[in-house]
């Protein structure tokens, strides 16, 4: 199988809320790249792929959680994988910084494949 990411996954645990069609699953983020998250949930949820959500990122370095709309490219009961839209270091720079540190040093993180 051919690899089709632009960007490398890092492991990125953050506890996490993503909102769709006026509900709210709490999850935990399992990997990041620049373009997309990997994200578990204790709780089944119901999100169709190619549906957009929003998704509220919170970090423990930061005060102030960081909210970024997203769209689910693969969905099961358990799993979302997102595709960031509009994400970028001026809307979510601490998010996006904290991806970069991530990403210079790359011998320390394992990458995860789900």
């Amino acid at each position: 199988m051919i690899e089709k990411r632009a960007f490398p996954r890092f492991r990125f645990e953050a506890r996490c809320v993503l909102k769709h069609d006026n509900r709210s699953y709490d999850g935990q983020m399992v990997n990041i790249s620049l373009d997309g998250a990997m994200i578990s949930f204790n709780e089944s949820t119901m999100v169709p792929q190619d549906e957009k959500c929003s998704l509220v990122i919170f970090m423990d370095s930061v005060d102030i959680p960081e909210q970024i709309e997203v769209v689910a490219v693969y969905s099961s009961l358990s799993f979302i994988g997102v595709k960031f839209i509009g994400f970028d270091e001026i809307t979510c720079p601490q998010l996006y910084g904290q991806i970069e540190i991530l990403s210079k040093k790359p011998e320390k993180y394992k990458v995860m494949f789900h």
